[in-house]
């Protein structure tokens, strides 16, 4: 008998076996216990980490977004204030509702403002 064989497999002491049958050692079965166990544990430890990331996707998603249109306002904001600036004031009501909409999307989402929106150079 090989090491292996002596390793993994026993003579069976069960009576009724067939001559030469044999049964997995006490090592083989504490293997085979081990491996067990580690794929358990590694599915727990993969289920809470799907978990914490679709918390967090969650969480950031929406944060995002509100910034990102956050940023268009402003874009749409300084182009009209361009705009108001190059056509003498025709188009200042464009700007005014550009400016509220940044102002508006800004407080909505409680971010800290320290200063107005819009610049020290805009005609009254």
């Amino acid at each position: 008998m090989t090491l292996p064989d002596r390793l993994f497999r026993r003579p069976s002491s069960r009576p009724d076996a067939a001559p030469g049958a044999e049964q997995p050692s006490r090592t083989f079965v504490a293997a085979i216990a081990v491996i067990v166990a580690m794929a358990v544990v590694n599915l727990v430890a993969f289920v809470a980490i799907q978990r914490a990331d679709s918390t967090l996707h969650d969480q950031a998603t929406s944060s995002l977004t509100a910034a990102q249109q956050l940023q268009f306002d402003v874009a749409d904001m300084n182009g009209a204030q361009n705009l108001y600036v190059l056509d003498g004031g025709a188009s200042r009501s464009s700007f005014e509702a550009s400016q509220r909409r940044s102002s508006s999307a800004w407080r909505r989402h409680g971010w800290p403002t320290r200063r107005p929106l819009t610049g020290r150079y805009c005609a009254p």
